[in-house]
Parts: structure tokens; sequence; C-alpha cells
């Protein structure tokens, strides 16, 4: 029997430019996950695209800081609008769905013989039939 023999070669680090980081940094500043970033510029490690990020933001002061926290608290608030809007949404869908259960109120178990819909009252014209308001 014979034993193989396998080379191990050790990859050396990758050198990036300045350019190409400050672009995979404005890439994930821009809303792009740090995985879609990673894959598309071919960078070896998610840790070393937060390590950019992270020496840039110090690079740049304050000024970026703020306004990166300026753009979280907006997209926060954006977040927190949706949901009340989407309660909102179903909310009003119930309401109309009660409103259409009541909308028959009849006097007595004779059919309408005819019925009048308008966007604030429903009119039966059937004798023994009350108007119902919405």
């Amino acid at each position: 029997m014979t034993k193989k023999k396998t080379s191990t070669v050790k990859r050396g680090r990758r050198e990036y430019t300045d350019e190409f980081k400050e672009e995979a940094v404005q890439m994930l500043l821009d809303g792009h996950t740090a995985v879609s970033v990673v894959k598309r510029l071919g960078i070896s490690n998610i840790n070393v695209l937060y390590r950019w990020k992270k020496l840039q933001l110090e690079r740049s002061g304050p000024v970026a800081s703020s306004l990166e926290a300026r753009v979280q608290e907006l997209e926060s608030e954006l977040r927190r609008v949706e949901r009340e809007r989407d309660i909102l949404k179903d909310e009003q869908q119930t309401l109309i769905a009660r409103r259409v259960r009541r909308i028959f109120y009849v006097a007595n178990e004779t059919p309408p013989t005819q019925c009048h819909i308008s966007a604030q009252s429903v009119i039966f014209s059937a004798p023994s039939l009350h108007r119902c308001v919405l």
C-alpha cells in the first residue's frame, strides 16, 4: 500500500484597495445585506466587511455616525407607522363586515320587495320593513 502525498497550499491574504473597501461598505450602508455584498464582491469573510465598516465610520467621524443613527431612527419609525396602518386597515375591514351583518333589520319575517342602497343608509320599500341607518 502506498500513501498519497497531499500538499497543502497556504493561501496568502488578499489585499483590497481602499476604493474597493469604500465601495463594499457603501453597498452595505445602502441597504444591501452583508451576505450579498460578500458574495457579489468575492470578499473572503463577512467579518472583514464589518471591520471595514467600523473603520470607515470611525474615520468619517460623528457626522456619518449621526446620519446613520438618524436613518435607523427613521426606518424604525417607518416600520411602526406601517404596523399602525395595517392594524387600522384590518380594523376598518372588520367594522365594514359588522355593518353589513347588521344592515338588515327586519320588523317581521317578510322579505323585502325592493332595496335601495346608498352610502348613508339602506331603504326597503316593503311596508313591514324599516329604514336601517349605517
